[in-house]
Parts: C-alpha cells; sequence; structure tokens
C-alpha cells in the first residue's frame, strides 16, 4: 500500500527536477544572459522583443552573443556551435529586424517564421540577394 503513495510521489519529482532543468539550460544561453545584462537598456522595446525570438529559436545554439549600437543601429555579434550549424558566426542588424517588423505588422510568430527559414547562412544568403 505505502509503495502504491510512493511512486506518484517519485513521478512528480521527477518532472520537477526535469522542468528545472530545462529552465535552467534556458537561463545559462548566452543570449538570455545578454537579455539581463546591463548592456540591454542601448536597445529599443521593438529590439528586445526580436532579440528575444532569437533567443528562443536559437537556444543551446550560440556560444557567445555580444550587442552594441553604432549609428542608431544595433548589431548582436552571435557566435554559433558549429555542431548545429553551418557558419560559425553572423552578425544580426537587430534595428532593420525591428522596423520590419513594425512597418509590416508582423506578430512574433511571423517573425520567427522570417527568422527560421533555414540556417543563419541561409538568411545571410537571403539578405545578399
Amino acid at each position: 500500500m505505502q509503495s502504491l503513495l510512493i511512486i506518484p510521489l517519485i513521478m512528480v519529482a521527477l518532472i520537477g527536477a526535469h522542468w528545472m532543468k530545462v529552465r535552467l539550460q534556458k537561463s545559462l544561453t548566452p543570449l538570455n544572459q545578454l537579455l539581463h545584462s546591463d548592456s540591454i537598456h542601448i536597445l529599443t522595446e521593438a529590439e528586445k522583443r526580436i532579440l528575444k525570438i532569437l533567443d528562443d529559436l536559437y537556444v543551446n545554439r550560440v556560444l557567445e552573443a555580444e550587442v552594441h549600437r553604432t549609428d542608431d543601429v544595433a548589431w548582436l555579434e552571435l557566435i554559433f556551435d558549429t555542431r548545429y550549424v553551418l557558419v560559425p558566426s553572423m552578425h544580426v542588424n537587430l534595428t532593420q529586424f525591428a522596423r520590419r517588423q513594425q512597418e509590416e505588422m508582423l506578430d512574433d510568430s511571423q517573425v520567427r517564421k522570417t527568422l527560421t527559414v533555414g540556417t543563419p547562412q541561409d538568411l545571410i544568403r537571403k539578405r545578399i540577394q
């Protein structure tokens, strides 16, 4: 009888431990750390939304992330884990993506679809053409 009571408790503990592991892994990503750092104050709200979308898309694929602003343009520099993507690094113009989102009135799911068309290399090729 006692073993019947212990099994559900073990199941709940395992589910809780898995949830905590997933949350901890996400909070340790470079993009998530960037979202909670002091350097985030240089971004507009629209640029922060793009950064959050990128954080969701490239979770556990980015090794390093840095943001800086030059001439009213916010640049995000990403260094990827090459086990998951074809290019080692990418520079993202957050300002351009934010403007496009506002001008075309795109919701987050449409922006996410635009950014996940392919690997980052495919995105770069698409911008060059």
